[in-house]
């Protein structure tokens, strides 16, 4: 999505834009409109613009198995079999991306409790 990011025209900004400004960071995709971070250029994890997609409509989880857990906030996705508690952060076994990581976003495996 970065890509199309900057072939609609879209560089990474030096501070939030805001307000109706925000609106200007939305490309178009597969699953519809999302918004990318402005730091970045990276999906949001959680859109506020547009079709409000998270980061779930880009990826294949298997929503069948029960024992799967997600997260999802607008700078995190957590997908996995143990997600982490306020009380125990980066404890667990799941995937994270982080869309606002700067200078990239990131996608970070957290094994401690697989």
């Amino acid at each position: 999505m970065r890509s199309k990011a900057y072939a609609q025209g879209l560089s990474p900004a030096a501070s939030n834009p805001g307000g109706t400004q925000q609106t200007g960071y939305v490309i178009e995709t597969e699953a519809g409109r999302s918004e990318v971070d402005w730091r970045n250029l990276c999906p949001e994890s959680q859109a506020e613009a547009e079709d409000s997609l998270t980061m779930l409509d880009y990826i294949s989880v298997d929503a069948s198995d029960p024992s799967l857990q997600t997260s999802v906030d607008n700078r995190y996705t957590r997908v996995g079999f143990s997600l982490p508690s306020a009380s125990k952060p980066g404890q667990g076994c799941y995937v994270e991306y982080d869309s606002f990581g700067d200078p990239e976003c990131t996608v970070t495996q957290v094994t401690s409790e697989c």
